[in-house]
């Protein structure tokens, strides 16, 4: 679709000098179920709001997600990707007190899909479990867990701001029927 873009990462820079390092800078997923899965949701969230949509993933390509750009009063955006998990049979306790190298070593993978809403666009403020606040700026967000990518969209539909919803809504169709 012409409003979905994929995003080939972002230059990192410290102290203003560049380091030649990418944030995000995974374009695909690891996995064709990941892409395809992170696809659909753009795919989705385009027909939904009719805005353009950047599909990020993490440089290890584990994990990405599809985000309404630019972001109106936070993100918003469907996720998806691989967790690691302990192995069946063995504690969260115990395998978290094995040595971190050895984790991805006897873990597995779970994927999963989630939902993530800033913090300025959700009808209740309080749902931002996840994020932090720094020099007044509130980067606080909700992450949550749905089963499918269907799942994640009622979740947004039911927790947005309406009025930020509107406003999406009508300026996406704007800026692509323009």
């Amino acid at each position: 679709m012409k409003n979905i873009e994929r995003s080939t990462g972002t230059p990192i820079r410290v102290n203003g000098l560049p380091t030649g390092f990418l944030a995000g800078g995974g374009y695909s997923g690891c996995t064709d179920k990941l892409d395809r899965t992170v696809q659909a949701a753009a795919e989705l969230l385009t027909r939904e709001f009719g805005c353009k949509i950047q599909i990020r993933f993490n440089s290890d390509r584990e994990s990405g997600g599809a985000f309404i750009e630019p972001p109106p009063a936070g993100e918003l955006g469907i996720c998806a990707g691989y967790l690691l998990v302990p192995p069946k049979g063995m504690s969260r306790g115990k395998w978290m007190g094995l040595p971190i190298g050895t984790w991805r070593e006897v873990g597995r993978k779970r994927f999963y899909v989630a939902s993530n809403v800033g913090v300025g666009m959700l009808r209740n403020p309080l749902m931002a479990d996840k994020g932090y606040v720094k020099d007044e700026t509130d980067h606080r967000y909700s992450y949550r867990f749905h089963r499918n990518i269907a799942g994640a969209l009622v979740w947004i539909l039911e927790h947005v701001d309406r009025a930020t919803w509107t406003t999406l809504h009508t300026t996406g169709k704007e800026e692509i029927n323009g």
